[in-house]
């Protein structure tokens, strides 16, 4: 047994006792994963960096966000964890009566498309309301479920009670440019005027951060791209790694011009120190706009050619039963610059997909596509 307490801070979770050191090892060893810079990076070739990512540091502390990973763990090592200390930071006694109530009131007024009284789906309801519950955790979604609407849920619960406001903002990261002010115009026409909310949207050439617009904001929407110019660590440790790396001939000009830019926005960003200024962050990841989506009548067409009202199949989470759903909502230009991952399927076909987002296996098991194996079968509608 491995138990974890919540740091003074309340920023980490720190390793207190173990039986084994083996099994403490095995703990730092599963929080670090490959770090995109380290290909062809100097301070790997020379010894001085592994390459890896450590999430976890040498005084055996993880982020609190990543509390759940422990699971995880216990599931690949048959170590148990204990993490009870986090739960008083948790809301595990949320009244759901208050919150439904709040809900409809929320929604009060609001249309669809189609002229009809628009009310979250029951699993978009629950979404918001896990979310609300544990704090620290990951949802996962089918493409085109509505996350919108349950992160305006969410979102909107924790400004009325106060816990967002301009002072406490909330940061949403999303997966390209174009969803920045696609979600911003969606928190606006859902609004019956019950919360108002003050957007600053950055990403793009166009969506520049702008200070006074932060001030005065209750939410930043950006992308991850357009965050990482933003926070101070991110852009300590990006000119870390371009000092490291190996110039090539006739870059030596472009380099000094690439360093003085990022000196230039690391002292800004030290300067604004805007991450002190969030108390809630959510960040949306997406499939490739090539996954291949199969609809009710046979026909596969990438999920970027779906249109609102198209009829696809789904499989049921707790039947597994194959049923066919209609599509209320589309979310255009899912990001083409994301790391991805190719799965190759047995019948030949390939799955184009983040590496954090989670797929169905034949055991009904959800796996991470980053930490799949030769020996997992994943279900698809023809199993």
């Amino acid at each position: 047994m491995i138990r974890l307490e919540v740091t003074d801070d309340l920023k980490n979770l720190k390793v207190v006792s173990y039986e084994l050191n083996s099994h403490r090892d095995y703990l730092y060893s599963f929080f670090k994963k490959k770090s995109k810079d380290a290909d062809f990076n100097k301070a790997v070739e020379n010894g001085t960096w592994d390459g890896m990512d450590h999430f976890m540091t040498k005084e055996w502390t993880i982020p609190i966000g990543l509390w759940k990973e422990l699971a995880n763990f216990t599931a690949n090592y048959d170590i148990p964890t204990d993490v009870d200390a986090i739960k008083p930071m948790l809301d595990l006694k949320l009244n759901r009566h208050n919150y439904e109530k709040f809900v409809k009131s929320l929604y009060k007024g609001i249309l669809t498309d189609k002229g009809e009284p628009f009310y979250p789906r029951d699993y978009q309801f629950e979404g918001a309301y896990r979310a609300l519950k544990y704090k620290f955790c990951c949802e996962e979604l089918a493409t085109s479920s509505g996350k919108t609407s349950i992160f305006y849920t969410y979102a909107s619960y924790l400004k009325y009670v106060g816990t967002i406001n301009k002072k406490s903002k909330m940061l949403l990261i999303v997966p390209n440019v174009s969803l920045v002010n696609q979600t911003a115009k969606a928190f606006h026409q859902y609004s019956n005027g019950l919360v108002d909310w003050n957007i600053h949207c950055v990403g793009g050439k166009k969506g520049e951060f702008d200070a006074d617009k932060f001030a005065k904001c209750d939410m930043l929407i950006t992308t991850y791209q357009s965050m990482l110019n933003l926070v101070p660590k991110c852009l300590d440790n990006k000119l870390g790694n371009l000092i490291m790396k190996g110039i090539k001939k006739g870059e030596e000009e472009k380099r000094q011009t690439d360093l003085m830019n990022l000196k230039r926005k690391l002292a800004n960003a030290k300067i604004m120190d805007i991450c002190s200024d969030f108390s809630v962050v959510c960040v949306d990841e997406c499939l490739h706009p090539d996954m291949m989506i199969t609809k009710s009548n046979g026909d596969i067409v990438k999920i970027c050619d779906i249109q609102k009202g198209d009829i696809v199949k789904t499989v049921n989470d707790n039947t597994f039963d194959i049923e066919n759903r209609e599509v209320d909502y589309i979310h255009k230009n899912l990001s083409k610059n994301n790391q991805m991952y190719e799965l190759e399927l047995d019948n030949n076909e390939t799955v184009k997909i983040t590496g954090n987002h989670k797929v169905k296996l034949i055991s009904g098991e959800y796996k991470r596509v980053d930490l799949l194996t030769l020996d997992d079968d994943i279900l698809s509608i023809y199993d």
